[in-house]
């Protein structure tokens, strides 16, 4: 600490009994005025989050997310001010286990040096410190998982605290990935409604969200302070463009969805309440499609009469806000500022296909929402970072920037600390987070090792290979306990995915493509390693598979015991077992094989495989991309074209953003998506 910090010590607020304060959704400010501003720096790190305003304008958001036992700390330059200068730090401490942060004591440590000396120093001098009360904290999870909703209530005072100094129980190093430049964005147009009662009162709540377990961290639904989403359900409302159809509603839309901090100015005459509801689509009901994510998209805002301005928390995402005022008045002003990877790190680049060119301004923008300090998969329901999707966004980095940097970060944390304490060599399917289900996913584990090797060899990664070496080894040894008579890996433990389709039905006993991806993993780590133990195996496993699921024309799904416990194949087919065979050089590049899988691909796109019987249709993740990665490397330019503009080019269209899956049923901003940006360029010549 002492590295980062000459005076500052980790301080928190108090409570009763002079102790430190570790509930729930807890929300505290460091505020310092300054004068005179020259050549000054912020040094801060805390948990869980925190923002950092200068005269109300937000200029840092933190921590940039890091293994168990290690903290960025963020040192940010202060602009020179001669005149009164308002610094406010705003912490958010979770405390609940979530997908999105590791566990950990709350903390603040942050100090200015201004002109070179110490001005400002928590648990020393220049802080004041409150108790932020007007931010309730016991409301709704935001999702299962993610933490909780922000609800606010101005004519409630905040409370000076005192503090203490806290414990820290890990180690500090400098943040290494980029900082959002916060750009403020603000809605395109606006309709004018009236809302009522809704004429049969709804009670569909998400029971999963306020019932508190042993594996969940949550506040009963008869304890919380506030309930909107429930006044929501009970809403209706209709919207015109016409402004003088304004009763006590409205409607913001964006018209591209956006990602950031939602912030809302306010002016009442007599003070009032307002319920906002936000989100990335509407339903079939012209409502705001809440129920897409399973998530809880309301921001509420109670205030007095006057002026006010708030801004949230967290990032959220949305295209459309609706703005309920449910007493009183209020003249509502929304925008969202925006938390996203720089604009002038990513390369410039025009396509001169039109249509190509907005499908590639759509997965940059998807990109930039989802990779920050990690590679999450979307910035809504989860802001999480998953593994297995980071194969594909890590690509994106690359063929976007030129540079590794949040995939560096990314890997870094999964040596650290990725591994689960209750299956020894497995890695977690989502990290830095503490998944409290215990699931984890075994075929990730494998794409992690291609990534690895990807990194080390195509993108030059700064990582030293022999620093991923014992984990790779703890993987393989883990697996080696699901081995059959055949070497062939059968009935894994876990949340086995292979794909978002049928094919994920046929995951157990053995996966066909699950093999050709073990058999491609361990023929990586040999390369990587040195290892010939591993591509020994890699070469008779791939024997195994052709001679066991090979028909003479494709590979099947799966194979079986029957009831004499002999490992049988099974007639299910899928076009994605087709691709990984491809891919992952199960049969040879060159092999009679390769080249008849090769060309039915190349030669029937509508119908592909099917004239030998019912097949399984590949869903984006990983089939199709498997699938165009092929046909960027045969050079079938005009048909990856084709292939692209027809799955993704009505979601750029739609929102500005690529989305998770074609059906709409999921995210509509999804990191992974954003691959489709390096296919866009190779085909352009770049």
């Amino acid at each position: 600490m002492t590295h980062f910090f000459k005076k500052a010590k980790p301080i928190w607020i108090v409570g009763e009994k002079n102790k430190a304060q570790n509930d729930m959704n807890m929300c505290a400010e460091a505020r310092y005025t300054a004068l005179n501003l020259k050549d000054a720096v912020l040094t801060i790190c805390g948990a869980s989050f925190y923002q950092v305003f200068v005269n109300g304008k937000i200029i840092c958001f933190g921590p940039a997310r890091t293994a168990r036992g290690v903290a960025a700390v963020d040192t940010v330059k202060l602009a020179d001010c001669i005149k009164k200068c308002e610094i406010i730090i705003r912490v958010l401490y979770c405390g609940c286990r979530n997908f999105r942060t590791v566990m950990t004591e709350p903390y603040l440590c942050a100090e200015i040096i201004n002109d070179g000396e110490v001005s400002a120093a928590t648990g020393v001098r220049g802080f004041e410190y409150f108790d932020i009360k007007h931010r309730l904290k016991k409301t709704m999870r935001y999702s299962f998982q993610r933490e909780f909703t922000d609800s606010w209530d101005y004519t409630q005072n905040d409370e000076t605290a005192d503090i203490k100094e806290v414990e820290c129980k890990h180690s500090f190093v400098q943040r290494n990935v980029p900082s959002s430049d916060f750009e403020v964005k603000f809605p395109e147009s606006v309709e004018y409604g009236e809302h009522t009662a809704a004429d049969t009162p709804s009670d569909e709540l998400y029971p999963y969200l306020i019932k508190p377990s042993a594996n969940y961290d949550c506040y009963p639904f008869e304890s919380l302070e506030t309930k909107p989403y429930v006044e929501y359900l009970n809403i209706k409302a209709e919207f015109s463009a016409d402004s003088n159809a304004y009763v006590n509603a409205l409607r913001f839309d964006f018209k591209k969805i956006q990602t950031g901090f939602l912030r809302f100015k306010v002016k009442s005459q007599n003070g009032g309440r307002i319920i906002a509801a936000f989100g990335e689509q509407l339903g079939e009901n012209g409502r705001i499609n809440m129920r897409a994510l399973n998530s809880v998209n309301i921001v509420e805002w109670r205030f007095p009469s006057g002026e006010f301005e708030m801004i949230t928390t967290s990032p959220y995402t949305a295209r459309y806000i609706d703005f309920y005022v449910t007493d009183g008045d209020a003249e509502i002003s929304p925008c969202v500022v925006e938390v996203a990877f720089p604009k002038d790190r990513i390369s410039n680049f025009v396509c001169e296909d039109k249509e190509l060119d907005i499908i590639y301004r759509a997965g940059v923008r998807s990109f930039r929402h989802n990779v920050l300090d990690i590679y999450m998969d979307c910035p809504s329901r989860e802001r999480a970072g998953w593994l297995f999707d980071s194969y594909y966004t890590a690509k994106a980095e690359y063929g976007l920037t030129d540079k590794s940097v949040v995939e560096k970060a990314f890997l870094e944390n999964y040596i650290k600390g990725g591994n689960l304490k209750n299956h020894i060599g497995m890695v977690s399917m989502c990290y830095p987070a503490d998944v409290f289900s215990g699931s984890f996913v075994p075929q990730w584990s494998l794409w992690y090792i291609y990534e690895i090797y990807e990194y080390v060899t195509e993108r030059h990664g700064e990582i030293e290979k022999e620093m991923f070496r014992t984990q790779v080894c703890g993987i393989f040894d883990y697996f080696t306990d699901f081995e059959n008579e055949y070497e062939l890996l059968e009935r894994l433990d876990g949340w086995n995915f292979v794909e978002w389709s049928k094919l994920n039905d046929r995951v157990f006993d053995v996966s066909w493509p699950t093999n050709m991806l073990y058999a491609a993993a361990l023929d990586r780590a040999a390369e990587l390693f040195g290892i010939s133990d591993y591509a020994e195996k890699s070469k008779r496993l791939k024997q195994t598979i052709c001679d066991m699921a090979y028909n003479g024309v494709i590979f099947a799904d799966r194979a079986v015991r029957n009831k004499n416990g002999e490992l049988v194949t099974t007639d299910e087919v899928s076009q994605t077992a087709q691709y990984y065979a491809l891919k992952f050089k199960t049969v040879p590049e060159g092999d009679e094989r390769f080249e008849r899988l090769k060309d039915i691909i190349l030669k029937d796109r509508e119908s592909e495989f099917e004239r030998f019987g019912e097949v399984e249709r590949a869903d984006v993740l990983p089939g199709m991309y498997i699938k165009m990665e092929l046909l960027l490397k045969w050079g079938a330019y005009d048909r990856l074209k084709q292939e692209i503009k027809r799955y993704f080019l009505c979601m750029a269209r739609q929102t500005s953003t690529l989305w998770e899956r074609k059906n709409g049923k999921c995210s509509l901003d999804h990191g992974f998506a954003s691959y489709i940006c390096v296919l866009i360029k190779r085909i352009c010549g770049e």
